[in-house]
């Protein structure tokens, strides 16, 4: 049975759709004003002006704590509805969601409301690991972004999306990997002989709904280092070899932070670090040597970089019978060092230093089958955008701004 609550929501949202569409468009990321969905809006922005005619909305953790970019003007900031301190503000993120003609996302599913509303999910990473229902789109979508064909099967059936609302094209945040930004230097890594990243995929959360998934690891929750004398020797090492790892956590991944006060060239960054130094992570990707990666998407990504990838692997039996992999054998599309503990992390990391790389060609071969008939690569910003403009233009039907109601 339904509780009160939901019931009144219900209602609530019932009757929102019945009001006017209003010019308003609402963005969505996680983290906030990054990702694929910032860089559209920076698009919508410089070019088609939308903060001109269009009210801009972005949904957020806690919209009296934001740090914006400086330039970003004009804009509401509203709390998710789970983070409404009061019922108004609950009633206002509902209302947003019900009556603004465009919805821009590519972390949470804020789905599709109304007939003449444009729906756009963008998606925050293509099909690796498998959902199981963690993360699913139900085709609550007008379109969504799918990176290339290779994906289309197992985006269709892991992630619930019908082929028809898909569209091929690479994820606009790849467009930085080739910004001619000097982010090394702004970032005060300059004085590194090589900078590798290292970003490790989910492995445990608090999140009820996933507790299913977790994976234990090791005990100091870095992959492949058991101990603090692993995490040390390698931090040694790279002193040794004037390198720096820049560890980037899964958000939602705990990690034992007590090293961190010992170790000066393995430093652990996080989404806020890069907001404060008003860095997007891919224009720092794309300045790194090599990643240090396991089963995430950004392997994907990282592709187009042509720079060595290091696999930690040292728990792919247990991800195996927790998580598993849309592939049968995820090794197929996964090319790059096998690492199953410290020594092959520093073997791997050397490899870099001394400028080799033996999985080169594997990884062409595998870029080749993502990327090769996709002709956005550099380009997929502009894309994407112009695609929602467009689109968001013909559900207007030339209704003068204000709006009007189209019912449910």
């Amino acid at each position: 049975m339904r509780d009160f609550v939901t019931i009144l929501a219900d209602t609530v949202c019932d009757f929102l759709r019945m009001l006017p569409l209003r010019d308003r468009i609402v963005f969505e990321s996680n983290p906030e004003f990054a990702d694929n969905t910032y860089c559209v809006y920076r698009y919508l922005v410089d070019y088609k002006h939308i903060d001109e005619n269009y009210k801009i909305v972005w949904l957020v953790e806690d919209k009296n704590h934001v740090s914006p970019p400086a330039e970003m003007k004009n804009t509401t900031f509203q709390n998710y509805q789970k983070n409404g301190k009061t019922l108004w503000e609950r009633l206002k993120y509902h209302y947003y969601i019900n009556t603004s003609r465009g919805l821009i996302y590519c972390n949470r599913n804020l789905g599709k409301k109304r007939r003449k509303q444009f729906s756009l999910c963008l998606q925050h990473g293509m099909p690796l690991k498998a959902s199981n229902g963690g993360y699913c789109i139900h085709d609550q979508c007008d379109r969504c972004l799918c990176v290339s064909a290779f994906f289309a099967d197992h985006y269709h059936k892991d992630f619930d999306i019908s082929y028809e609302k898909m569209f091929f094209c690479p994820f606009p945040r790849t467009d930085y990997l080739f910004s001619d930004r000097d982010v090394r230097a702004e970032l005060g890594l300059a004085g590194f002989d090589k900078v590798l990243i290292w970003m490790p995929t989910y492995r445990k959360s608090a999140a009820e709904k996933m507790k299913s998934f977790n994976i234990e690891g090791t005990a100091t929750g870095i992959p492949c280092l058991e101990t603090e004398e692993d995490v040390l020797r390698l931090d040694a090492f790279l002193r040794e070899k004037n390198s720096l790892v820049l560890f980037k956590p899964h958000p939602v991944q705990p990690i034992d932070s007590v090293l961190r006060e010992k170790l000066t060239n393995i430093r652990f960054i996080d989404n806020a670090w890069l907001a404060e130094k008003g860095v997007q992570l891919y224009e720092l990707l794309g300045k790194t040597d090599g990643l240090i990666t396991d089963y995430s998407s950004v392997y994907y990504d990282y592709l187009l970089t042509d720079r060595p990838v290091g696999l930690t692997v040292d728990d792919y039996d247990e991800y195996i019978g927790k998580r598993g992999f849309v592939y049968d054998d995820p090794f197929e599309v996964l090319k790059g060092e096998h690492i199953t503990d410290a020594d092959g992390l520093i073997a791997y990391i050397d490899e870099v230093v001394r400028g080799e790389d033996p999985y080169s060609e594997d990884r062409e071969i595998v870029k080749d089958r993502i990327y090769s008939t996709v002709r956005q690569v550099g380009s997929a910003t502009a894309y994407v955008s112009e695609l929602f403009w467009k689109e968001l233009q013909n559900n207007r039907g030339g209704v003068g701004f204000g709006g009007s109601g189209d019912g449910v």
